[in-house]
């Protein structure tokens, strides 16, 4: 088994989705993807005197810029695991630069840590958080010749889901997997259901329908709060929910 490949593709939507630990909080060993196996192997010791400050992994299913799974940073109180799978839902995006090269990363919340579960949007995070994160991925590979990377922006939720979308349309392309259309060759999705949205009622979403702000939640139709305590889940809904 491959687990960038052959994960149900019903597990991997772009508010809602299994991620694939590689590094775990703490860690200064860099573990890569091997993509022909699915297993991980040790591509390197890093080489500055620093650890990863959180989860690092990728999302299966998905095909960024850089030719590898889409970049995942989960946010959770204890170190994970490699090979873990972790049920998250995107926060933000982390724009940067490697090596001249655009690579972005998803910051996601697993939903299983009852510590960061209250956070929907990255601008929430404490300003520690941004600081350590910017800095980690500005200096990390300071020593390795030839490599420099910087960190060029934070995007909200609906840039993660914009990133997350594109990220999984450029792996039906490339690899033609798990996409079904009907006699006007449009892709199919079926609906499935999430966990409750803030104001505690079920509801569905349709994958099909995660890039428009209007699909999603109350925090970010139209990018402005429409709930009544001024806060959202962050995760799709459809438009008879609203």
């Amino acid at each position: 088994m491959n687990i960038w490949h052959d994960i149900d593709e019903e597990r991997i939507y772009p508010t809602d989705f299994m991620a694939v630990v590689e590094i775990s909080m703490g860690s200064n060993m860099k573990y890569e993807l091997d993509k022909k196996t699915g297993m991980l192997s040790l591509d390197r010791v890093l080489f500055t005197a620093t650890h990863y400050p959180m989860n690092y992994g990728f999302i299966p299913r998905t095909y960024a810029d850089d030719h590898d799974p889409l970049d995942v940073l989960l946010l959770c109180s204890e170190p994970i695991l490699p090979m873990t799978l972790v049920r998250s839902y995107p926060i933000g995006v982390m724009t940067m630069e490697d090596g001249g090269m655009g690579d972005e990363k998803i910051i996601a919340i697993p939903y299983g840590d009852p510590t960061y579960m209250s956070y929907t949007d990255v601008s929430e995070l404490p300003k520690h958080i941004f600081e350590e994160l910017m800095h980690f991925f500005s200096v990390y590979k300071q020593l390795e010749r030839g490599k420099q990377t910087e960190v060029k922006d934070i995007g909200g939720p609906l840039a993660a889901v914009a990133v997350m979308e594109k990220a999984m349309e450029n792996y039906r392309k490339k690899f033609g997997r798990g996409v079904r259309r009907n006699r006007n060759h449009e892709t199919i999705y079926r609906k499935r259901r999430v966990r409750r949205c803030c104001n505690g009622k079920n509801f569905a979403v349709q994958k099909a329908g995660y890039g428009d702000p209007a699909h999603l939640c109350h925090r970010y139709r139209g990018g402005k709060s429409q709930s009544r305590d001024g806060k959202g889940c962050g995760i799709g809904t459809t438009p008879g929910d609203l």
